[in-house]
Order: C-alpha cells, then sequence, then structure tokens
C-alpha cells in the first residue's frame, strides 16, 4: 500500500502534462517580454536614423551655430553635405559627445550632453 501511495505523488509530481503547461505559460512570459524590448528597440533605430539639421544639431549639442561650422570645418564633427546643406545624424552626434567623455557611465541624458568645461574649450 505505502508502495502504491508513493508511486502515485511520484506520478502526480512528474506529471508531463503539467510540466509542458508550465513550459508553455513561461514560454508566452518571454514572449511578452521580447515584444516590450523590441519595441525599445524600435525606438532606438529611428533615433539612431534622425537627421538634424545644423540648427536642430546646435540645439541638441548646446553649441553656437558657428561653432558647429567650425567643428565641421575642421573634420571634428561627423556631419554630411546634401545640396547646400549640412546634416547630421544624431547618433553620431550622440557618439561623438561620448568619444569626449572621460570615466564615468557610458550612457548619458541627451539634456546634459557636454560639461560646462568642453563647451568653454570650444569656444576658445
Amino acid at each position: 500500500m505505502q508502495t502504491q501511495t508513493s508511486q502515485l505523488q511520484h506520478e502526480v509530481e512528474y506529471n508531463p502534462f503539467k510540466q509542458i503547461n508550465d513550459r508553455i505559460t513561461e514560454l508566452f512570459t518571454i514572449i511578452n517580454e521580447l515584444k516590450k524590448g523590441e519595441s525599445s528597440l524600435e525606438l532606438r533605430t529611428q533615433e539612431e536614423d534622425q537627421l538634424l539639421t545644423l540648427d536642430e544639431a546646435a540645439d541638441y549639442l548646446k553649441l553656437s551655430v558657428p561653432s558647429i561650422y567650425r567643428l565641421c570645418k575642421d573634420a571634428q564633427l561627423p556631419s554630411f553635405k546634401k545640396g547646400r546643406k549640412i546634416l547630421f545624424y544624431k547618433a553620431e552626434l550622440k557618439a561623438w559627445v561620448m568619444e569626449g567623455r572621460r570615466g564615468g557611465d557610458t550612457e548619458t541624458d541627451s539634456d546634459t550632453l557636454l560639461s560646462p568645461a568642453q563647451v568653454k574649450k570650444l569656444h576658445k
């Protein structure tokens, strides 16, 4: 009798249908998490593809338009010309700023891209 009871408990504990159900639930959870991550990845990709004009780049970097012109002329700032316009990829500008940072975290907030010392140095 004891053997039958322990065998029955063993079968209940190792029910393959329950394991399959648990695995399916786990897969749905993973799929939902991936979907959430996919939408943030799409937003990130849109930002990377975003083109900025000269004025928008100046606002984004918190620099004057003449400073942006000088940096482009000296080939220090990643840019390209389309006709008579100078254009910038937002992601390249962010990477350019990050190259100039020393230490600290590699993530940055778009409102605090340059330190006051960096801005002062650029205006010289």
